[in-house]
């Protein structure tokens, strides 16, 4: 488990707790570097498989948000969220999954089992701290002092039932 602090001052003064589940450690430095690179007041923590993911959850105070990776080593993320949607301590939690896959059929198991947005893993920096933005202006009033307003003007936001969300990316007009 590494934790990236990422405590550059925000408006609230609270750090966003973040809790990212990937098992690519490159990935998990690059989201690092997006959050400061936004100026987002967040202490982010990684874990690098699900079995990692459920112990940290379980014994350790609850994070705001859990970007969740489904490709990962001994459980992976569809597990764990199907596990954390079960958990009465944990049912509540934000989960964000994130993937390289973006098959309808891992959309409709995510929206089943409670994934509050789909990220498809980009493959351009700027393109992953877009969606760090709008998946973060996803959590409730409680813990907006995550931070964002609106999402970037070039992505375009799928709502399906049941408010599951999915990001997609366009190349800027003009």
């Amino acid at each position: 488990m590494n934790s990236i602090p990422v405590d550059i001052e925000g408006q609230s003064g609270r750090v966003c707790q973040i809790l990212l589940a990937d098992d690519d450690s490159d990935d998990c430095l690059f989201f690092g570097i997006a959050l400061k690179e936004l100026f987002i007041n967040a202490k982010l923590t990684c874990v690098h498989d699900g079995e990692k993911l459920m112990k940290y959850l379980h014994e350790n105070e609850l994070p705001d948000i859990v970007y969740l990776d489904l490709n990962m080593p001994r459980k992976n993320g569809l597990e764990c969220l199907k596990e954390i949607r079960l958990d009465m301590r944990l049912r509540s939690l934000p989960v964000i999954a994130i993937s390289t896959s973006s098959s309808v059929v891992t959309r409709k198991q995510l929206l089943e089992n409670g994934a509050l947005h789909f990220i498809r893993k980009p493959n351009i920096f700027s393109e992953l701290k877009e969606a760090i933005v709008y998946s973060l202006s996803l959590l409730t009033e409680g813990s907006r002092h995550c931070l964002p307003k609106s999402p970037p003007p070039h992505i375009t936001i799928i709502v399906y039932p049941n408010n599951f969300y999915e990001s997609r990316f366009s190349k800027p007009q003009g």
